[in-house]
C-alpha cells in the first residue's frame, strides 16, 4: 500500500514521476538499479586528485558495489529543487550528481556519450540529506550511444519519491492505525462467535416454509445475520443446513428460507449456527482490500474517510431535472443535491431529515446515472428503503433491476425483481419461445439442432442468473447481503457509483463492503434518525475482552465481573444514545454514569472527571502520562482521587471504551458528515405532514432549517373529537393503580415496560379511527384512492407486543400467517373500497415508514418521572415524524412532561412536544372523567 500511496500522493502534489522502463529498476531499500555500464570522463583537476592518492575511478566505484548518489545544483547547498529536471524535456543547466564511494567524493556533470567527472576530493564526507542508492557498474571513457538525461531524471524521481517519504509514512501509519481499530473490533467479534458457537432450543411452528419459534428469551445475532446458515437435527441423527432470512415482527420466530416438505426435521431439538463469522469475514475482506491499496479507488476512498478537508470543491448549480419539477425555493436543494452526486468524483453526503424528498433525489440520481450508461449498486440496512425506490423506477425504460434478498423480507409487490424469480421467468420464457420455434422443425437440420441443444442448455442450467446480475444497471441489496452473493463475493470495484440509503444505520464497516464494490461513492440520510443495532451481549463480549487487555493486573481485572460487564456495556450504550440530546446536563448526567462505571470514584471525583470530555486520544494521553509521570492533567489539579493506583489502567481502559463505542455504533453518515460543505447537501423541505406536525422537529432536531412544503397545509383530516394534527392524550388523572406502568418494584427500572392503561385507551382509539374511515376516507390529500393506514408505536417491545395481542381480537392478519402478525386490518373497508390497515411495532423499526394516523403510546408512568428511552432524542424524533395527518400521543404527562419546581432544561424534549399538541385529560369511554384517586 505505501508504494501506492506515494505515487498517489506525487501525482496530488503535481509531480510527474518517470516511469520505471529498462534499463533502470528499483532494488531493495529504495535503490535504484541500472543495468550496463556507466561511462566516466575526468577533467583534469579530477584525475589530478586522484592520481595523488594513486586511486583509479572505476575501480574505486565499483568496488564499493553501490554508490550513494544525490542531484544537486552546483556551488548551492541544502535540499536541491529536483521539480525543473522532472518535468523539463532537456537536462537543466547547473544540475550535477554527487557521487559518494570508497571514502571519496566525485561532482559529475551530464556531457555527450558520458558522465563528466569534475572534481573529486577525499575524505569521509557526511552523507547528503536526500540520497540514493544507485547501484551499477562504471567504465571510464566515452560511449556514443549513452545519453546522461534519462540517468539523470531516473536518480532525480527516485529522490523525490525519498524527500516525499515521510510525510507519506506518517499518512500510512494513521492510516493504518485506523484501519487497525476496526480490524480489531471485528476480529473480537468473530474469535466470540468462534468460542461460542450460537445456539437455542427451538420448536418447529410450520414446515412449508420452516418457522422455528425460539424456546428462551430471544435469538442471539449471530442468527440473524444476513445470509446466515444454521444447523437443524433430523430423524435419524443427521442435521440439515438451511438459509435463514430473518425474524418475524415478534422477534420471537425465525423465518427460514426452505421447506421441509419431507417432514424430516425435529420438532423440538436445538438449532446451531453453521459458520457465524461468514458476515464478519466479509468485512474483514473489505477492510483487507482497503488496507492493501491496491486500486486507486481504494486509495480514494480511504482519503476521503480519512482526510476529508484536504477533498477538492464540487460544483452543483446550473443543473435541473424535470422529474423532480420545475426549480423553486422549495425543491432546490433536491435539484443540487442530484447535480452534486454527478460531479462528484468520490464521496458526497445527501442530508434528509423525514419527509425532504430522499428517495426522490435518489430515484432521479439513478435515471441520470442510467442514461450516461453507468451500473448502480443501491443498498440500504432496511429492506423498505430498496422497496420504496423499486417501487417507484423499478419498471422505468432503460432501467434493469434486480433485488438480493430472501422472499420474506421484501414487499409481495415487488418480488418479481428478486433475481432466482427472474431468472425463472426468463427461463421459462425462452424455453417457451423455442418450444414454439422448433414444434415444426426438420429435426436433421444443423440449425434446430443448435437451438435444440440451447434449449436444453437452458432448461438445465443455473447461469442465467449470474448473467442478468452481470447485465443489470441497478443491483439493490443490504451492505452484507451483496457481499454474500456468490457474483460479487469478492470486493472489487465493477460498479460506477454505489448509492446507500438510510447510510446513518450502518456503521463504518458495513459501508466499507459495498463501498469497496464501486468506483463512487453517494450516502444519503441522517444522523438524528436512529444509528446502527448493536447487540448488548456482543457489546459485553467484546468490553470483557478491552478490559482483559487494559488492565494491567489480575485483581483490578477480577473487579469486572459478569453483572459489572453487562452494565459497563450497557452505560457505553446509553452514552451514546444521549450524545445529541439538546439538555446538556443530561448528557453530562450520563457521561458520568459511564464514568463512574469505570473509576469506582464517588460523587465527587466523578464531577471532576466529567470537565475532561470522552475524546479517545485525550483519554489515552491522560493514561500513558499519569503512568510515566504519577501526574494528573490540569483539569483534575487538587482532586483527591479514592483509587489513584488504577488511575492509569482505567483511563487506557475508557479510551478503549470510547474507542470501541466508535466502531461499533457510529454510523457511516454521522462519522463523514464533516465533509466539506460542497459535498452535503442538506434537504430542507419536508412533504410528508402538516406543518403542525413538524415543528417538533423543526425547533428541537433540526434547528438549522426544516419547513414545510407549501402542500403540506391541505393534509387535513377530520376525526370528530380528535380533530387537530397533533394531540396529546393524558392519562394523568386516572388512579395510580391504573395509569402506573409494570413491572412496579421499587426503583420502577425493571425493564419489560408496559402500560395496561395506555393497551385499553390506543385501542379505544383505532377503534374511533376505524369508524370515521369506513364513512369518510374516501381520496387524500393528494387525490389518490388508496387504503387508510394507521401506525401504533411504542419504545417498549413488551408494549408494542401487548397492543398487538389487544388489537387482535378486534382486527384481522393482513396476511395469513396467523395471530403473531403485527399487520392488521380492519374486518369492513374504508368509504373508498380500500383496506384499512393497522402496522404495530417498535420505533426502532418504524423507520422509512409513514401512515395517514400515528399513534405512539408512551409507556412510562412511575412515582419517579423516569422516562427511559421515550426521551432520546433520535427515536422521539423518529416517531413524531411518521404521521401524515395526524399524530396522537398517549401518556402520563405527569411523568413525562417537566412541570412545577422541577428545574427547567435548556430544551426539554418531551416538554416541547407537548407545547405542539392539543391536551386531552378526558377523551372516549376510558377516560371519560377524572378520577378522585389520582395523584400528580
Amino acid at each position: 500500500m505505501l508504494t501506492h500511496r506515494i505515487a498517489r500522493h506525487a501525482a496530488s502534489q503535481g509531480v510527474l514521476l518517470p516511469a520505471l522502463e529498462p534499463p533502470f529498476h528499483v532494488g531493495l531499500a529504495g535503490s535504484l538499479r541500472i543495468d550496463g555500464e556507466i561511462p566516466l570522463v575526468l577533467t583534469n583537476s579530477a584525475r589530478n586528485a586522484l592520481y595523488a592518492s594513486g586511486a583509479v575511478l572505476d575501480q574505486l566505484l565499483n568496488e564499493a558495489g553501490q554508490v550513494l548518489t544525490a542531484v544537486q545544483l552546483k556551488d548551492t547547498r541544502g535540499a536541491p529543487p529536483l521539480e525543473p529536471l522532472l518535468a523539463g524535456e532537456a537536462l537543466p543547466d547547473g544540475y550535477a550528481l554527487l557521487l559518494t564511494a570508497a571514502g571519496w567524493r566525485f561532482i559529475v556533470l551530464p556531457a555527450e556519450g558520458c558522465l563528466r567527472v569534475v572534481n573529486a576530493v577525499q575524505g569521509d564526507p557526511a552523507p547528503p540529506a536526500f540520497a540514493l542508492l544507485l547501484i551499477s557498474r562504471f567504465r571510464v571513457g566515452p560511449v556514443s550511444s549513452f545519453d546522461p538525461l534519462p540517468v539523470f531524471r531516473q536518480i532525480a524521481g527516485q529522490l523525490q519519491l525519498r524527500r516525499m517519504l515521510p510525510e507519506v509514512s506518517a499518512e500510512h501509519e494513521a492510516d493504518r492505525a485506523f484501519l487497525l481499530r476496526y480490524r480489531r473490533y471485528l476480529e473480537a467479534v468473530r474469535d466470540n462467535a468462534r468460542q461460542e458457537r450460537p445456539e437455542v432450543s427451538y420448536e418447529l411452528v410450520s414446515r412449508v416454509p420452516i418457522r422455528l419459534a425460539i424456546v428462551g428469551e430471544r435469538w442471539p445475532a449471530a442468527f440473524t445475520r444476513p445470509r446466515v446458515q444454521i444447523e437443524l437435527p433430523t430423524y435419524g441423527g443427521q442435521s440439515r443446513r438451511v438459509d435463514v432470512s430473518g425474524l418475524d415482527d415478534d422477534q420471537s420466530t425465525l423465518i427460514v428460507d426452505d421447506a421441509d416438505a419431507d417432514e424430516m426435521i425435529l420438532e423440538q431439538g436445538v438449532a446451531r449456527v453453521a459458520d457465524p463469522t461468514a458476515p464478519l469475514r466479509r468485512m474483514l475482506e473489505s477492510l483487507q482490500a482497503l488496507a492493501e491499496g491496491h486500486r486507486e479507488e481504494y486509495l480514494r476512498l480511504l482519503d476521503v474517510i480519512r482526510r476529508a478537508e484536504k477533498l477538492g470543491h464540487v460544483s452543483r448549480s446550473g443543473a435541473m431535472f424535470p422529474r423532480i419539477g420545475a426549480p423553486s425555493a422549495e425543491n432546490r436543494r433536491q435539484h443540487e443535491a442530484v447535480a452534486m452526486a454527478l460531479a462528484c468524483p468520490d464521496l458526497c453526503l445527501v442530508h434528509g431529515p423525514p419527509g425532504t424528498g430522499k428517495t426522490t433525489v435518489i430515484c432521479e440520481l439513478i435515471r441520470q446515472l442510467v442514461a450516461n450508461g453507468q451500473r448502480i449498486l443501491l443498498v440500504a440496512p432496511t429492506n423498505v428503503a430498496l422497496d420504496n425506490v423499486l417501487e417507484r423506477i423499478g419498471h422505468e425504460r432503460g432501467i434493469f433491476a434486480l433485488r438480493l434478498g430472501h422472499l420474506d423480507k421484501v414487499d409481495e409487490r415487488l418480488v418479481h425483481y428478486l433475481v432466482h424469480l427472474r431468472e425463472a421467468s426468463l427461463r421459462a420464457q425462452l424455453i417457451a419461445g423455442l418450444g414454439e420455434a422448433l414444434q415444426d422443425a426438420d429435426p436433421r437440420d444443423a440449425v434446430v439442432q443448435v437451438q435444440q441443444a440451447f434449449r436444453d442448455e437452458i432448461e438445465h442450467t443455473r447461469g442465467l442468473g449470474d448473467l442478468l446480475l452481470l447485465n443489470a444497471n441497478l443491483i439493490c441489496a443490504t451492505p452484507i447481503g451483496i457481499a454474500m452473493t456468490p457474483a460479487f463475493r469478492t470486493p472489487e470495484p465493477i460498479f460506477d457509483v454505489m448509492i446507500m440509503d438510510e447510510a446513518g444505520k450502518a456503521t463504518l464497516t458495513e459501508f466499507l463492503v459495498p463501498a469497496t464494490r464501486a468506483k463512487r461513492w453517494v450516502l444519503v440520510g441522517d444522523e438524528r434518525q436512529l444509528p446502527p443495532y448493536v447487540d448488548l451481549d456482543e457489546l459485553t463480549a467484546i468490553t470483557r475482552v478491552r478490559v482483559k487487555r487494559s488492565e494491567g493486573d489480575q485483581d483490578t481485572f477480577e473487579a469486572f465481573d459478569e453483572e459489572r460487564l453487562q452494565y459497563l456495556a450497557g452505560m457505553l450504550r446509553r452514552h451514546f444514545d444521549e450524545r445529541m440530546h439538546p439538555d446538556e446536563s443530561r448528557r453530562i448526567r450520563v457521561w458520568g454514569g459511564l464514568l463512574a462505571a469505570v473509576f469506582d470514584e464517588d460523587d465527587e471525583g466523578v464531577d471532576a472527571l466529567c470537565r475532561i470530555p470522552p475524546h479517545i486520544d485525550r483519554w489515552r494521553e491522560i493514561g500513558r502520562q499519569y503512568a510515566e509521570t504519577g501526574m494528573l492533567p490540569e483539569e483534575l489539579a487538587g482532586v483527591e482521587l479514592v483509587a489513584p493506583g488504577a488511575f492509569a489502567l482505567r483511563a487506557r481502559l475508557l479510551a478503549e471504551l470510547l474507542e470501541m463505542q466508535e466502531v461499533a455504533m457510529t454510523g457511516a453518515f454521522e462519522f463523514l458528515r464533516s465533509l466539506p460543505a460542497s459535498r452535503v447537501v442538506g434537504l430542507n423541505h419536508q412533504y410528508r405532514m402538516r406543518p403542525e406536525l413538524a415543528a417538533f422537529s423543526a425547533r428541537c432536531v433540526y434547528p438549522q432549517g426544516y419547513h414545510s412544503a407549501e402542500s403540506t397545509h391541505a393534509l387535513h383530516l377530520p376525526i370528530p373529537t380528535l380533530e387537530k394534527p397533533s394531540i396529546w392524550i393524558d392519562t394523568a388523572l386516572q388512579p395510580l393503580a391504573e395509569r402506573y406502568e409494570y413491572p412496579r418494584d421499587r426503583e420502577w427500572q425493571g425493564g419489560d415496560y408496559h402500560n395496561l392503561l395506555e393497551v385499553d385507551v390506543v385501542r379505544e382509539v383505532i377503534e374511533h379511527c376505524i369508524a370515521w374511515a369506513e364513512q369518510g376516507w374516501r381520496i387524500d390529500a393528494r387525490g389518490r384512492e388508496r387504503a387508510f393506514e394507521i401506525g401504533v408505536v411504542s419504545f417498549y417491545f413488551e408494549q408494542a407486543r401487548r397492543l398487538r395481542d389487544a388489537l387482535g381480537s378486534l382486527l384481522e392478519p393482513e396476511r395469513g400467517d396467523g395471530p403473531s402478525r403485527w399487520r392488521l386490518r380492519a374486518p369492513r373497508p374504508a368509504a373508498n373500497g380500500a383496506a384499512i390497515e393497522i402496522h404495530v411495532s417498535v420505533v426502532d423499526r418504524f423507520q422509512g415508514q409513514e401512515k395517514d394516523v400515528m399513534i405512539i403510546s408512551g409507556t412510562r408512568s412511575n412515582p419517579k418521572r423516569l422516562r427511559g428511552h421515550v426521551n432520546n432524542l433520535n427515536r422521539l424524533n423518529v416517531a413524531a415524524t411518521r404521521a401524515r395527518y395526524k399524530r396522537i400521543f398517549v401518556g402520563d404527562a405527569s411523568t413525562l412532561v417537566r412541570q412545577g419546581d422541577d428545574p427547567q432544561a435548556r430544551m426539554d424534549l418531551l416538554t416541547e412536544l407537548f407545547r405542539d399538541s392539543e391536551h386531552k385529560q378526558i377523551w372516549g369511554r376510558r377516560l371519560s372523567r377524572p378520577s378522585r384517586g389520582a395523584q400528580r
